[in-house]
């Protein structure tokens, strides 16, 4: 089982009904058909954890915030793109992917 870690990715994130922020600092981790992406906010950690529907194409929930996500990413890119709802905020994000580390497992 082996996993691509994106340690010092970042994620700018539009909201439909107020201003985005930008450059949030995250780290992500692809493998084996799933992702992870997880960030700090007001000293908790989120984690958005997620399936591959599709080449490249996931899914992701984060049950702490009722939050859930899309986010797809073409061969080669190192953008993904998505939309992400939490309960009634919603909005897009684009998440920039840093250099990679492959982690092999068991």
């Amino acid at each position: 089982m082996n996993q691509t870690v994106y340690p010092d990715s970042s994620f700018d994130s539009l909201f439909y009904d107020h201003e985005g922020v930008r450059d949030v600092p995250c780290r992500v981790r692809i493998g084996d058909g799933t992702i992870q992406v997880a960030y700090e906010d007001e000293g908790q950690t989120i984690h958005y954890n997620g399936t591959e529907m599709g080449e490249g194409h996931f899914e992701l929930r984060c049950p702490a915030i009722h939050g859930k996500a899309s986010l797809h990413l073409f061969p080669k890119a190192k953008v993904m793109v998505g939309y992400w709802k939490e309960d009634r905020v919603s909005g897009m994000w684009r998440v920039r992917l840093g250099d990679p580390q492959v982690q092999k497992g068991s």
